[in-house]
């Protein structure tokens, strides 16, 4: 399956890098979409994904995926985009596990 990764920063990516890491090991082939592209954000991403900036994340992009996997406090990258109509199943990742209703997920 190819997965498209809608990364954030910080806490967020933890998680979010571990779950590419899974991902990887079943075989599924990951790309990142990064709102905030810096070394020093995606460091606790494997160095073989590729990764490209939130700007080059199109419709037409999209519709070359499978699924599209972000973090929950992403969500308002996905609606700028105008990514949230196509046809793609989106899984919304809340790291947070604190009981409260996280915007988006």
């Amino acid at each position: 399956m190819k997965i498209f990764m809608i990364t954030q920063k910080d806490g967020p990516n933890i998680s979010l890098a571990k779950i590419a890491d899974a991902f990887l090991r079943k075989g599924h082939e990951i790309t990142i979409y990064a709102p905030f592209y810096a070394e020093n954000v995606l460091k606790f991403f494997n160095k073989k994904i590729p990764r490209f900036p939130i700007g080059d994340l199109t419709e037409s992009v999209v519709l070359g995926c499978d699924l599209l996997f972000a973090s929950s406090t992403s969500v308002m990258f996905l609606g700028e985009r105008n990514i949230l109509s196509v046809k793609r199943p989106i899984i919304m990742h809340n790291y947070l596990v604190n009981g409260a209703v996280s915007g988006g997920g």
